[in-house]
């Protein structure tokens, strides 16, 4: 029941979002092969998270399986979802049948750099389209929302 509850309390304040603003990629990152993710809001509501931009390997043909190189981009967005500073932080070298293998830009580490989990938090309905809510700011002005149409910032 209380499961239910929480879930309940989450939907109505998703649902209630004022606005919803597209979570912009960076210029510098091609749009085709990327995903960007909040990971969390810092304390003056500005989002930080990360983008990664992704190259299939070649396929071996052997039994590890084809893997991927990762690009890892230490993302900033503002209060609009406008990305404010973007920096390589990291390479991952991807296999289907291991952990993916990193190597950090100086002054990162598995903390700051590092791809985000995928939002667990309540999945709610907003205009004809399902949204996973990730991050809530501190103030519970904004949250970050990931579904069908992309990725979001709400804002109340």
């Amino acid at each position: 029941m209380l499961k239910f509850f929480a879930l309940m309390v989450l939907t109505i304040s998703a649902a209630n979002a004022q606005t919803l603003l597209p979570l912009q990629h960076p210029a510098d990152i091609p749009l085709a092969r990327s995903t960007c993710d909040v990971g969390s809001f810092n304390a003056d509501d500005t989002a930080y998270g990360t983008c990664n931009l992704t190259h299939p390997n070649i396929c071996s043909g052997h039994a590890v399986g084809c893997g991927a190189t990762v690009y890892v981009y230490a993302t900033v967005w503002d209060l609009t979802g406008k990305v404010v500073q973007d920096v390589l932080c990291g390479t991952a070298h991807t296999y289907a049948a291991r952990p993916a293998t990193w190597v950090y830009e100086p002054g990162f580490d598995a903390s700051t750099c590092y791809f985000p989990p995928y939002p667990q938090g309540a999945t709610v309905l907003i205009g004809n389209y399902w949204y996973h809510v990730g991050p809530v700011a501190t103030d519970g002005s904004r949250e970050y929302l990931y579904g069908q149409a992309g990725a979001y910032i709400g804002v109340f």
